[in-house]
């Protein structure tokens, strides 16, 4: 029997189960539980090239079936500068949201229509068989620049002709109105919400900036609008100490509330402060006691790092052709000014009457997001966080990297865990 690549193609890993171990073959798809005598039998397989004695019936199956199957390694991701754009108009918003990432960099610049043709007409101009996706999101909100924002659905509807396109809107939901809604609805606009579902938590973490009027009241009263008019939008939650216990309770008040609602998105917040051991045990614990109340009501809860569970992958984010209200191509719409002290790692390109991408500048992007951490290299987890967030890694110090490895690991175990109890 021949010996499997030690630290790539199996991995021996502590259950949460007495006396179990997960033997983990990500290359190969296959995962099983062992006690810890056959624990053991295979991990001097692996480092001694002992045969699997045939005692051991099911574990001398189990090698066998592994022997016929075929090392499938993830296909090295390049940055999609053809298919994909993603928009952020404006960094103008009418919310201060208390987690914002965008909030101290924020300037009044507005995406010109020219620049907005510009990106379309290349985009629309490269012909393939994909369908072509373009995204309005935030480093403000894309509403409140509502006429810009129907203007480039109108072109981008009228330049495809019979091109197969798709448009999303992630909006924060508070200046919706019936005619809107309805509007969204007849251009087949996608709509994600950005709204921490539980009223006082919605209140106190995405407040208004001018007013002290409530947003869940507002939202609430849009996503009900929504509903009602058969558009069922996703809902995306971030994640603080503030409601991190809660998220099982999010997912109680959906169902009692807007039973219509079925894909839930629980994201962590990033964030220097909170990333701390406890917030993220927390997380571990009440995302899964969450995910399993919303599978008993189907209802779908997702979190980027469990998403990240079910595929093998060379980098965690494929990055993004996005381009910024002042005409920049960048690879992360989270870096969206040039204030902002990592704008030169991710910028790439820029739009003005033409689309100007610096192929240098665009390797350099992409190098950076297939970079890995030294730990990477011996880590199961390898293979699904493939080195995590870009951004993470450059913000965060050694230390802070370390517990958030560590809060990804425990993730991807208790994912993994329920794979094999299903």
């Amino acid at each position: 029997m021949k010996t499997l690549l030690a630290n790539q193609d199996i991995f021996i890993i502590p259950s949460s189960k007495e006396d179990r171990y997960i033997v983990y073959f990500p290359l190969r798809g296959l995962i099983f539980l062992a006690n810890s005598k056959a624990a053991e039998i295979i991990h001097n397989h692996i480092t001694t090239g002992e045969t699997i004695p045939t005692e051991y019936p099911k574990l001398h199956a189990h090698f066998q079936k592994l022997n016929a199957m075929e090392i499938v390694l993830p296909q090295e991701r390049k940055i999609e500068v053809a298919d994909k754009v993603v928009f952020i108009l404006s960094q103008k918003c009418n919310l201060a949201c208390s987690y914002c990432y965008a909030q101290e960099s924020r300037s009044q610049d507005t995406l010109d229509k020219n620049k907005i043709k510009t990106i379309v007409d290349y985009v629309l101009s490269v012909f393939n068989d994909k369908i072509k996706s373009f995204s309005f999101i935030g480093g403000g909100e894309p509403t409140v620049t509502w006429d810009l924002f129907t203007w480039s659905v109108n072109y981008i509807r009228n330049a495809a002709g019979q091109q197969k396109i798709d448009i999303g809107l992630t909006t924060n939901a508070t200046l919706l109105s019936e005619a809107r809604i309805m509007w969204l609805k007849q251009n087949e606009v996608r709509i994600g919400i950005s709204f921490d579902i539980l009223p006082a938590i919605q209140d106190r973490q995405r407040g208004f900036s001018n007013s002290s009027k409530s947003s869940f009241d507002t939202v609430d009263r849009v996503i009900k609008l929504l509903t009602s008019n058969g558009f069922y939008p996703r809902i995306r939650s971030t994640i603080t100490r503030q409601n991190v216990a809660l998220m099982p309770d999010m997912v109680q008040f959906v169902i009692e509330y807007y039973p219509e609602l079925k894909r839930l998105h629980f994201e962590h917040v990033t964030d220097v402060e909170q990333n701390q051991t406890d917030f993220y045990d927390d997380f571990v614990s009440y995302f899964f006691k969450a995910k399993e109340l919303g599978e008993a009501n189907g209802i779908e809860v997702h979190n980027s790092i469990d998403n990240a569970t079910n595929h093998i992958k060379s980098r965690f984010c494929g990055g993004e052709f996005c381009i910024t209200p002042t005409g920049d191509l960048v690879s992360c719409h989270r870096v969206s000014s040039k204030t902002e002290k990592l704008f030169e790692n991710f910028c790439y390109g820029l739009v003005n009457n033409k689309v100007q991408i610096n192929k240098k500048h665009l390797a350099e992007a992409e190098s950076i997001a297939n970079s890995k951490l030294s730990q990477c290299s011996t880590c199961f987890a390898k293979w699904h966080c493939a080195g995590g967030c870009t951004n993470n890694r450059l913000l965060f110090s050694p230390e802070q990297l370390s517990v958030h490895c560590e809060f990804t690991k425990k993730m991807i175990i208790k994912g993994l865990e329920n794979k094999l109890e299903k």
